[in-house]
């Protein structure tokens, strides 16, 4: 799995890809790493970056767009 991870997440730009990395986790699926689906999609939120494991998660994301960006926060918070 971690070398699929990897390979998804090294097609981001280099950009992206440290973003997706201070990430690692998806902010709808709480469970899902980055890159385990394929390679992460990018959604803008408020100008934010947001990426998610999935075409599927864009839904859940955009529902409730404060709630996403305090999960990004979490997330890139507890991964540093």
């Amino acid at each position: 799995m971690e070398a699929k991870i990897k390979s998804a997440m090294g097609k981001l730009p280099d950009a992206d890809r440290r973003l997706a990395e201070a990430q690692k986790i998806c902010p709808v699926r709480k469970d899902s790493p980055l890159g385990s689906m394929g390679v992460p999609i990018k959604l803008t939120i408020q100008d934010q970056p947001v990426f998610l494991c999935c075409k599927g998660c864009e839904g859940g994301a955009l529902v409730n767009p404060k709630r996403t960006l305090d999960e990004v926060a979490r997330l890139k918070a507890k991964n540093k």
